[in-house]
C-alpha cells in the first residue's frame, strides 16, 4: 500500500479509479480539509455527533423521511404542533392553530323542590345565579304534579312572578307537566326556548322576559319556578344549569 508524506512543497493527489471494497483501506483515523476534521476515527466509523463541523449545512429540515414512531422518549414542544398560544384553555385545532376551546360544557347552578296548596301566584325556590357571560345560557329543568286541580301560569321567572324567563307551559295545565326551558343573550335582547313545543308565555304577570335585560342577566339575581293553584296540592321541581358560550 502507497505512502503519501506530504511536504511544504509537495502537496500529493489521489486518484483512485479502483472499484474494490478496499480501494482505499485507511487503518487510522482520517482528517480532512483545512481544518483537518476528523471525519473517520481509527474505529472505522463517521465520528460525532453530527454537527455543521461534520455535515456542512446539516438542518432537521432534510429529515423528511422520519417516522414519527421513532420518538421514543420526550416530548414535543407545544410551539412545535401550531400556531399561537398552547394553555391550560386552548386546544390543536385541525388547521394547525391553538384556539380556545368551544363551548358547550354545562354547569350545575341550583336546585329547588317542594309542595304547596296556596291559590297565590307564588315564587317557589330561590337560586342564586351569578358570573354568568353574555355567551352563556341558563337552562332550567322543572317538573310539577297536581292532586286536583289546574296550575295557573307556570313559569320561570327571575326574583318576583311578574320577572319571567321563558315559561313552563301556556294558560292553565292539569296534573302533570314537565318540560326544559333555555334563556340566552341575543344581541340587546334575551331569547327565551321551550323545549316542550308550547308558546312562550304572554299574559298573567307581562311579557317574556319584561324588566329582565342582557345586563341583568350577567349580574346577580334569583331564578325560581312560579304557578298559582285552582284546586288541589302540587308537589314540583326545579334545576338551573349554565350551558357555556363559545
Amino acid at each position: 500500500m502507497p505512502q503519501f508524506k506530504p511536504s511544504d512543497s509537495v502537496k500529493p493527489s489521489l486518484d483512485l479509479t479502483n472499484t474494490d471494497a478496499e480501494a482505499l483501506d485507511v487503518t487510522g483515523g482520517a482528517e480532512f480539509g483545512s481544518g483537518n476534521v476528523e471525519l473517520i476515527g481509527v474505529d472505522g466509523k463517521i465520528q460525532g455527533p453530527l454537527s455543521s463541523t461534520i455535515i456542512d449545512d446539516l438542518s432537521g429540515a432534510n429529515l423528511t423521511t422520519l417516522n414519527a414512531s421513532a420518538l421514543s422518549s420526550g416530548t414535543v414542544a407545544t410551539a412545535r404542533l401550531g400556531s399561537g398560544t398552547a394553555s391550560s384553555s386552548t386546544f390543536l385545532r385541525g388547521d394547525g392553530a391553538w384556539n380556545a376551546a368551544g363551548g358547550g360544557a354545562t354547569s350545575f347552578i341550583g336546585a329547588a323542590n317542594g309542595s304547596t296548596t296556596t291559590t297565590a301566584d307564588t315564587m317557589y325556590g330561590s337560586i342564586a345565579v351569578s358570573g354568568l357571560a353574555v355567551t352563556d345560557t341558563i337552562m332550567a329543568t322543572w317538573s310539577f304534579t297536581n292532586s286536583g286541580g289546574n296550575i295557573l301560569d307556570p313559569r320561570i321567572v327571575q326574583g318576583s312572578v311578574s320577572t319571567q324567563f321563558g315559561v313552563c307551559s301556556e294558560n292553565n295545565i292539569n296534573n302533570t307537566n314537565s318540560g326544559v326551558s333555555y334563556m340566552q343573550p341575543a344581541g340587546a335582547t334575551l331569547t327565551i326556548v321551550q323545549s316542550n313545543g308550547l308558546t312562550a308565555h304572554s299574559g298573567g304577570g307581562g311579557a317574556v322576559g319584561a324588566g329582565f335585560t342582557v345586563a341583568d342577566f350577567t349580574g346577580s339575581y334569583n331564578l325560581g319556578l312560579a304557578f298559582g293553584l285552582a284546586g288541589g296540592t302540587t308537589v314540583w321541581q326545579v334545576q338551573f344549569y349554565k350551558i357555556e358560550g363559545s
